[in-house]
């Protein structure tokens, strides 16, 4: 085992170091300002500082994140969480209030109807990742979405969270059915 503490650890440029004991999983740097993530032989993830804009590119990857499922929460927190949110409801929701992290990102959250329908949601808020902040969420000319109520009708609703200006902006795409 090797065990460093309280000093830098260099390697000489290109190099590479293995996570495997020397097979094929390694990280690279390729050139100068370039760094690979190679796993199993295949190039998964470049990292390059360039002056026409740095750039992280996964190469024949997706990129999926989890998805938080919650039930007539009135909470969604994007922020401890992660970006993909389904929430069921069950009854009406007065203040659905979403937490966004300390970066700007787009965040999606499905909005079901359980098997009776009819439920609502009032008032949408957001919260920076202080959880201070809270500012209505801003929707296409000024009209918040009313949601889909049929039983176990299915709203998906985008946001953008700009984390400069500490705003949410949101679209709806709305009534799709489950058979």
């Amino acid at each position: 085992d090797l065990l460093v503490s309280g000093a830098d650890v260099k390697m000489d440029a290109t190099q590479k170091l293995y996570l495997d004991g020397g097979g094929d999983t390694y990280i690279h740097e390729v050139s100068g300002d370039r760094m690979t993530f190679t796993v199993g032989g295949d190039s998964i993830l470049d990292i390059i500082e360039d002056t026409t804009g740095n750039k992280i590119t996964a190469k024949n990857a997706c990129i999926g994140f989890d998805q938080v499922i919650y039930s007539n929460s009135a909470s969604i927190n994007f922020n401890d969480e992660g970006n993909k949110a389904e929430l069921t409801l069950t009854a009406d929701i007065t203040n659905l209030r979403m937490y966004f992290p300390n970066i700007s990102c787009n965040c999606v959250l499905v909005i079901k109807q359980d098997g009776t329908g009819g439920h609502a949601i009032t008032n949408w808020l957001s919260r920076d990742e202080s959880d201070g902040n809270q500012t209505t969420i801003y929707w296409p000319e000024g009209e918040k979405p009313t949601i889909t109520t049929a039983a176990n009708s299915v709203d998906i609703i985008s946001f953008y969270w700009d984390n400069d200006g500490h705003k949410c902006y949101a679209v709806a795409s709305q009534n799709f059915s489950q058979p």
